[in-house]
């Protein structure tokens, strides 16, 4: 986990080598959600590596909401994080991205 003081510092370092795997669930301008078996702290400040179709993206985020689900998937959790510092240019790549997928959902109907 990062500080809040590390981060504003534009803090690179390894975040104590930790690796949540998961599930992308939904793909916004302002965060991601997504599925992983291991509990994420609330609050925390964590960078994010995903691949997008267009790329990889590294970015620092902060976890919104942590919800584990009981009935539908047990023993997994669903994260909300938002992206602290983004810039314009990887904005526009998710933007971007999002629109690609729907663009090719609308298609397959």
């Amino acid at each position: 986990m990062v500080s809040e003081e590390k981060l504003k510092e534009g803090y690179t370092g390894t975040m104590l080598n930790l690796s949540y795997r998961g599930t992308m669930l939904d793909l916004s301008g302002g965060g991601i959600s997504f599925l992983t078996k291991e509990c994420v702290e609330d609050k925390a400040l964590l960078y994010i590596r995903t691949t997008l179709p267009n790329g990889d993206l590294q970015i620092p985020v902060r976890v919104c909401r942590v919800e584990k689900l009981v009935v539908s998937r047990p023993h997994q959790y669903r994260v909300s994080i938002e992206f602290c510092e983004i810039s314009e240019r990887d904005r526009d790549r998710v933007i971007r991205c999002v629109f690609d997928i729907q663009r090719a959902m609308r298609k397959k109907r």
